[in-house]
């Protein structure tokens, strides 16, 4: 019998039956949004909010207001959300982090130890070189960035590293 290859003829009740369809039923999802994360060539508005969402949960799980903001590939905002009673300033540092860490295609803690301090001071102000910013890569390639600002500098790079992981795993 075909099901007793298959450790079917263990299954006593309905509920062992239920159970596995539960559990292949999971492992096919796991597979299925795995497939769809490694065809992700690009970053648009639906999985920026996913993006948004989970840098939202990680900064209140840390008791922290911020600003997310995410770019796509070509430095272009696709979603600016700001926690209330975040930082003003916050909004135009959150923009900025997500926009160099794209341009430059690095973590925006990087830019000073790459030896690029002159570029910063080059692009009028578009460019920073503090954390919290860092390009979003899908199987090696460049999607867009994510820019984290209202916490402290490793803050944000937790936030900004958290929601990459929730999102891409």
């Amino acid at each position: 019998n075909e099901y007793k290859s298959l450790g079917c003829e263990k299954m006593n009740s309905g509920k062992e039956y239920e159970d596995l369809v539960k559990i292949v039923q999971e492992k096919v999802q796991q597979v299925l949004e795995k497939t769809k994360k490694s065809n992700i060539t690009s970053l648009d508005l639906e999985l920026s909010i996913k993006f948004s969402k989970a840098s939202i949960r990680k900064a209140n799980e840390l008791g922290i207001k911020i600003v997310v903001a995410l770019a796509d590939k070509n430095g272009n905002l696709t979603l600016l959300n700001r926690m209330g009673d975040s930082l003003i300033a916050s909004i135009e540092l959150a923009q900025k982090k997500a926009y160099t860490s794209v341009v430059l295609n690095m973590c925006t803690s990087e830019v000073s130890k790459s030896g690029l301090v002159g570029i910063v001071s080059s692009m009028e102000g578009k460019i920073v070189s503090f954390g919290g910013g860092i390009p979003i890569k899908n199987n090696e390639k460049l999607i867009g960035g994510i820019g984290i600002s209202g916490g402290t500098v490793e803050q944000d790079i937790e936030i900004a590293q958290y929601a990459i992981n929730a999102v891409l795993g």
